[in-house]
């Protein structure tokens, strides 16, 4: 059973006509109020985000309280019979609908109320644009025009006031009075009141009115640049008078106008505002304004009067990240030239440099106060670059390297001016995750000292205490690229050493600040810093794995001294003339892995590499002094250190010459310790049959005479004879006979190694006895090398061993 209907809905169904007053409220009108409310209503940032959620509710709850609020202060209309004087109601004359069959042709209304009736308000024609399209259309012209005089006539009545007020008015109310114009015209142009032929005549009128009603005042900077910030907000929220709609004219007229004010860190902001609303498409068209702003900076910084030759590192800690309070302005202006397009952008950058190029060549350099303000052009131009995202490292040191010419007649940048540079070059580039961090550190040692000397180290060392505990090697290697283009590398060092006098580096720091320079003089000089004036008492030697990079560049420079490697990496004890300061590493030693790879490494190199400075002899010197290390520190040589030795000593025979007999003795000994007494008397054999088989091949030769060739064969059978008397004997293969092994004047080492395989494979129950020498050793000591591979910090080379103490047993070994 359905229910019966309710009054009220039968009335809802009845045809409705509604009269002539009656307003039609349809889905368009109350789109657009919805529309007109956001525009005025809505925050500036909200835009389409009403997504339910806290803020929203919270929003909401605002809106509510605000309601409220309005209807303690401005209650609603009351009911007629409570006012205190009688309503003249004659004029209201509404009925409500009625049925269609009622409805009654409308009277014919006099032409006064027919004119009221065809001109009403604006909003409603824009609703009803469907009915009476023609004359819709004209009456909306009209209407048009009526709200922009309207709106032009509420400004220059706002701005009528302002010239009204007496000349005893407080600043305080002009001031009052001029913002309140500004918000009237930035909310006017916020719901599309004024159209974009309209915007510069009334900008004019508005700056011509504040320009001389302040006149005056020392607040007239500051209100006509608050006057351009605003009105170009409003442009930028408005739709009828957008950015894409105005021509270069109106830009042009705005620089114009930002070119009177003075040139601070405001006017820094405002062009950077104004620039981010210039359309792409006028860019080009206003660059020559843009660069006169430009130039009016670096005459402003021109006649500065700063201090020659020192710049305190002035770093702001307050702000949300550090920034350089010099760089402000340049901040500014780089943010600036990143609004402009790519093209436009090389441009104004190559005019600009050309201007300050054109200044700091000016006449008059002998004045201190000419070179303090040519010194600060300088600095601020650089830092523009600097903290540009678009300018690479390679394109900053091009700039200053420009600017550090001898021809500007300039001292050359300090070491703070410096180190502010490569800092915001690396803010700008993302290098940096904790930027105040990093400035908290370095004004903290900058602050101690007071000298600019200490400046790059400061900043150095704060990168090593403010980062990851991952060291800043690329941040290192950037600033040392930078000093190597400039050709001051030496002041790094001079910092360092100046750094020392009152405080103390670690070795972690200085051994990775030597990494990464590149340069083997630097990284010489860091390791004696440390090893003779930083190092305490206790603490761990210098890092020899430093010097792994740097063997190439040791050995290859003939300036160098032989023993620079080994004093490098703390083995100057085995040299024959070791320096009074060699001692041997107190066991354990934890550098021991790096000390071997490097040595292992630098013996490669000199077989390898071409080294015309050094002799033959000096080479075997060097490759000797590698074994040593193996022999004195680990008791057994690798394999590979044989090989090299193999290299050098049958050198000579590879040539046709009989070879060196201490030489080819001792690589017998090396064989004898590794391979053990079979292999090693195997290799005598070989070596004797390969030089009598030369002397056969040329008994002519020119370098030895038959009989002293015969009497060097004999002196190695004697030599190499005796060893097999201090251990036991051991026959050898059959196999092995050197007539098995073939006629060639040439043996290959690789070889040899295979036939100490296949030796050692088939006499198992033998194994390889250390030397006497070694056994008396290790029964004074009570630690030895323990093969292992761990993991180790510093710089990136693979080790292959570390020390571990072992307590010494009765049933020992080494007895």
């Amino acid at each position: 059973m359905n229910p019966r209907a309710s009054r009220c809905s039968r009335t809802l169904r009845r045809q409705i006509i509604p009269s002539k007053d009656a307003l039609c409220i349809t889905d368009s009108l109350l789109a657009q109020a919805f529309e007109s409310s956001c525009r005025v209503s809505l925050a500036w940032n909200r835009r389409a985000s009403h997504v339910p959620g806290p803020l929203e509710s919270q929003r909401r709850l605002g809106r509510r309280r605000m309601g409220d609020l309005n209807a303690l202060q401005y209650p609603p209309t009351p009911p007629p019979w409570e006012f205190p004087f009688p309503l003249d109601l004659s004029k209201w004359k509404w009925q409500p609908p009625g049925l269609t069959a009622t409805v009654t042709e409308p009277e014919p209304q006099p032409d006064e109320a027919k004119a009221e009736y065809d001109e009403p308000k604006g909003w409603l024609f824009k609703a009803m644009g469907t009915v009476f399209i023609h004359q819709m259309a004209r009456q909306k012209l009209l209407s048009s025009a009526a709200s922009i005089s309207q709106a032009r006539a509420s400004i220059q009545a706002e701005l009528d006031e302002l010239r009204g007020l007496e000349f005893e008015t407080p600043a305080s109310t002009k001031i009052g009075h001029a913002k309140a114009t500004l918000n009237h015209v930035r909310m006017l142009l916020a719901l599309n009141k004024i159209p974009s032929e309209e915007v510069l005549p009334i900008m004019t009128e508005v700056w011509d009115t504040f320009e001389l009603e302040f006149s005056s005042s020392p607040h007239l900077s500051g209100i006509l640049g608050m006057a351009i910030w605003d009105i170009m907000e409003g442009i930028s929220i408005s739709k009828t008078c957008a950015p894409c709609l105005l021509d270069a004219e109106h830009w042009r007229t705005v620089l114009r106008r930002m070119l009177k004010l003075p040139a601070d860190s405001y006017l820094g902001d405002l062009l950077v505002h104004v620039a981010s609303i210039i359309p792409e498409a006028e860019h080009g068209r206003v660059l020559d304004d843009i660069l006169s702003i430009y130039k009016s900076f670096f005459k402003a910084w021109l006649s500065s009067q700063g201090r020659v030759g020192v710049d305190l590192m002035t770093w702001s800690l307050d702000a949300s990240f550090g920034t350089n309070t010099r760089a402000t302005i340049p901040l500014s202006i780089s943010e600036a030239l990143g609004k402009i397009v790519q093209g436009e952008r090389t441009r104004l950058l190559d005019a600009a440099e050309k201007i300050v190029v054109d200044l700091l060549s000016q006449e008059g350099a002998s004045e201190t106060h000419h070179v303090a303000g040519r010194c600060e052009l300088r600095y601020k131009w650089l830092s523009v670059v600097a903290h540009s995202p678009w300018a690479r490292q390679a394109f900053l040191f091009s700039k200053v390297l420009r600017l550090s010419d001898t021809s500007f007649r300039l001292p050359p940048l300090t070491g703070s001016e410096l180190s502010s540079l490569m800092l915001a070059q690396w803010e700008s580039r993302g290098y940096l995750h904790s930027l105040k961090r990093i400035v908290r550190h370095c004004k903290k040692n900058y602050k101690r000292r007071q000298d600019d000397a200490n400046a790059i180290t400061s900043m150095l060392y704060a990168f090593d205490r403010g980062t990851s505990p991952q060291p800043p090697i690329p941040i290192f290697v950037s600033f040392w690229r930078f000093m190597a283009i400039l050709d001051r590398t030496n002041d790094i060092l001079a910092s360092l050493e100046a750094f020392t006098d009152t405080a103390h580096l670690p070795a972690r720091f200085l051994a990775t600040l030597a990494f990464s320079a590149r340069n083997h003089y630097a990284a010489l000089a860091i390791r004696e810093l440390y090893t003779f004036k930083v190092r305490r008492g206790g603490e761990q030697e210098f890092d020899p794995g430093v010097f792994y990079r740097y063997i190439t560049d040791i050995l290859s420079d003939p300036a160098l001294p032989l023993d620079t490697l080994p004093r490098a990496i703390g083995t100057d004890f085995l040299l024959p003339f070791k320096p009074e300061s060699a001692r041997p590493p107190t066991p354990p030693d934890r550098f021991w892995p790096k000390k071997a790879t490097v040595l292992e490494r630098t013996a490669i190199a000199l077989v390898t590499l071409d080294l015309p400075h050094l002799t033959d002899r000096q080479i075997w010197r060097r490759v000797e002094h590698c074994v040593n290390f193996f022999s004195y520190t680990r008791g057994q040589v690798p394999m590979k250190l044989i090989e090299i030795v193999y290299q050098l000593a049958t050198r000579d025979l590879h040539q046709g010459r009989p070879g060196r007999t201490e030489r080819l003795a001792w690589l017998q000994f090396l064989i004898y310790r590794s391979c053990g007494p079979q292999v090693a008397e195997a290799c005598r054999r070989l070596i004797v049959a390969w030089r009598r088989q030369l002397l056969k091949v040329n008994p002519d030769a020119k370098v030895f005479k038959p009989d002293e060739i015969k009497e060097d064969i004999e002196e190695v059978e004697v030599k190499l004879k005796p060893l097999d008397s201090e251990y036991e004997k051991v026959e050898l293969n059959p196999k092995v006979e050197l007539d098995n092994l073939g006629g060639d004047t040439e043996i290959n080492f690789l070889n040899l190694r295979s036939l100490a395989e296949d030796v050692e494979r088939r006499t198992k129950e033998l194994a390889a006895e250390f030397y006497s020498i070694e056994q008396h050793a290790r029964k004074k000591k009570n630690w030895v090398y323990e093969d292992e591979n761990p993991e180790w910090e510093g710089p990136n080379i693979p080790e292959l061993f570390r020390l571990k103490r072992v307590e010494k047993k009765e049933d020992s070994n080494y007895d």
